[in-house]
């Protein structure tokens, strides 16, 4: 393990859409979409992800909610039946038995305050029909949507595309819940037995990975780092646990939509990257990846350091 872990030196950025909400019955009307918020409209500290004007506020909902919010989206996904694709997004048909219109409403009533993305539409159909939730947004939601909720086979996800979002998602699958298993109050654990001076704290591990997913998938998609990330540290307003973990999220939700632009002719486009060095699209996500496992690893000695076996190895 070097000296602070690792670096590569590269710069990132975070991406968000910012929808609007509507709950209607069939055969209604749709509330009227509400206009975009712009970000330096929102307190500095309240902005954790900004991408062309739009927000993302990570802190919108307390801890409890979020834990709340976790169980309900573990509840939905298993009862969900059919999916189809819109133009824009797509629509989630649900076992009407197994989750009420309540808590689809409870599920999406939290989803808009922390991940405005998407426009939110529910729709009961009538005499005790299906109970569906539609999901769209801005251009970029749909392959956002596509990777979050596991949707493969989009007709218009290139085969490149597909192979390194599966990839996003087995890092991601590894990371948060081993990001999720260390106590808070051991975030601040960094050890000192050995050739360890120096190496970053557990906290920093995870924000560190998750700024250096924001700065490659920034730069594959040649977008400005809208924390202004530099030098793979995250902002400063990131602190808690709780708000190293969605950071965390919102990092690999990031580098789902940025492998949801490659494809056959765009994959080996030539990228400047800082200190006159050159890569390619594919190449930075790669990095991106192998980055994160190395961090991983790394996780997995403080969890074990702390008594805990990490998630994947129960």
């Amino acid at each position: 393990m070097k000296n602070r872990n690792s670096n590569f030196g590269s710069v990132a950025g975070a991406a968000a859409l910012l929808g609007t909400f509507a709950i209607v019955a069939l055969g209604g009307l749709p509330a009227q979409p509400q206009k975009p918020v712009a970000a330096s409209s929102v307190p500095p500290n309240d902005r954790l992800t900004e991408v062309s004007g739009f927000y993302c506020n990570l802190k919108a909902v307390t801890p409890a909610e979020r834990a709340h919010h976790g169980q309900l989206t573990r509840k939905l996904m298993g009862a969900k039946l059919e999916t189809k694709e819109l133009t824009d997004g797509y629509a989630f048909r649900f076992d009407a038995e197994s989750v009420s219109l309540a808590e689809l409403a409870d599920w999406v009533s939290n989803e808009k305050k922390c991940c405005p993305f998407f426009e939110f539409n529910i729709q009961l159909e009538r005499d005790g029909g299906a109970l569906w939730l539609k999901l769209s947004g801005s251009e970029g939601v749909k392959p956002f949507i596509r990777s979050e909720f596991g949707i493969h086979g989009a007709s218009e996800a290139s085969t490149i595309s597909r192979a390194v979002d599966e990839w996003v998602t087995k890092s991601e699958e590894l990371l948060i819940p081993a990001a999720e298993a260390m106590p808070e109050e051991k975030y601040s654990f960094a050890p000192t037995k050995g050739e360890f001076q120096g190496v970053r704290t557990f906290a920093e591990q995870v924000k560190h990975l998750a700024a250096a997913n924001f700065q490659l998938g920034a730069l594959n998609l040649g977008e400005k780092p809208p924390h202004a990330e530099r030098g793979e540290k995250a902002p400063e307003s990131v602190r808690t646990k709780a708000e190293i973990v969605e950071y965390l999220k919102a990092s690999f939700a990031y580098l789902h939509r940025a492998a949801g632009a490659i494809d056959e002719k765009n994959a080996a486009t030539a990228v400047d990257l800082p200190g006159g060095r050159h890569g390619t699209r594919v190449g930075l996500l790669i990095d991106a990846l192998a980055h994160s496992q190395n961090h991983y690893g790394q996780m997995v000695e403080y969890l074990r350091m702390n008594g805990i076996v990490p998630p994947e190895s129960r």
